[in-house]
């Protein structure tokens, strides 16, 4: 690879042809015949899973692409950037996120369907990450960087969706905990009523159906949910729902005595019996 893109900077920019060619033709013989060696021995067998897979293993295709891609022109490397299996997309703050290709990321999936015990550690992987970031906006949303963090989540939403379902099916009320109150500020600010009753209604269930008066944390995590599931009904026009879910959220964390949560819940308790006229509640 080295030789090659010697090659390239005598060319381009020395306008040494000979001496270019030189080292551009061993330089691509080598780069060719390494490439298909190395991948050789590395995937000969059955022992190789995805917790051998570094990135040390994109250098002999990356020297492939270097070959004939040095010398294009740059409308044909954007011709070829757009059609590219690993897509990279800039962020409103200048950093970059990776995303796969559709057809490559649906065989990725397939192929770790048929490791034992991998689909599950990603997935946890996956949720654990992504509500650990989620968890880092909760300061963010409260403060002059607002618009900065809404954005932020906004731009890994699918990913927090998909995190936040797992985190339910599992009951991980520890990484929940952390996580429901910037979701909760991120749905109303951005007036995602719907989305937000649905997402919190899905919890409320799932924490009932086992559920165990005992368990505190389990409990704050319910009365906080049923709180934030009554104020996106209020806001969709579900009248009937709303006082229910209020009254039963507030009395489960009373008896759990927890002070934020409850402080949380009684102040959304009371904007809405303001904006519907219940002065005297």
């Amino acid at each position: 690879i080295a030789l090659v893109v010697l090659a390239l900077q005598f060319l381009v920019f020395g306008h040494h042809r000979d001496l270019a060619l030189a080292l551009w033709l061993p330089g691509a013989l080598l780069t060719v015949l390494f490439s298909f060696a190395i991948l050789a021995l590395v995937f000969h067998g059955e022992t190789i899973t995805l917790d051998h897979v570094t990135p040390a293993m994109f250098i002999p295709p990356v020297g492939l692409v270097v070959i004939p891609v040095a010398g294009a022109p740059l409308a044909a490397l954007a011709a070829l950037a757009d059609k590219s299996l690993v897509l990279r997309n800039e962020n409103g703050n200048g950093s970059p996120r990776f995303a796969l290709h559709a057809v490559l990321r649906k065989y990725a999936l397939k192929e770790l369907a048929r490791l034992p015990g991998q689909p599950s550690a990603i997935a946890r992987r996956h949720a654990e990450y992504f509500l650990a970031f989620l968890a880092q906006q909760a300061d963010t949303l409260e403060g002059a960087q607002q618009q900065a963090g809404l954005d932020a989540i906004a731009q890994r939403i699918a990913d927090i969706r998909l995190a936040w379902q797992w985190a339910c099916g599992q009951r991980a009320v520890a990484l929940l905990s952390g996580v429901w109150y910037p979701l909760f500020t991120f749905y109303n600010v951005r007036s995602w009523f719907r989305e937000g009753e649905t997402v919190f209604s899905r919890l409320v269930e799932t924490l009932r159906a086992a559920r165990d008066p005992s368990v505190r944390a389990e409990e704050t995590l319910l009365g906080a949910a049923m709180v934030c599931q009554g104020w996106y009904c209020c806001h969709l026009g579900h009248a009937k729902e709303v006082e229910s879910l209020l009254q039963q959220g507030i009395a489960i964390l009373r008896s759990t005595n927890a002070s934020t949560e409850l402080a949380f819940a009684l102040s959304r308790h009371g904007i809405m019996a303001l904006n519907t006229g219940g002065f005297e509640e």
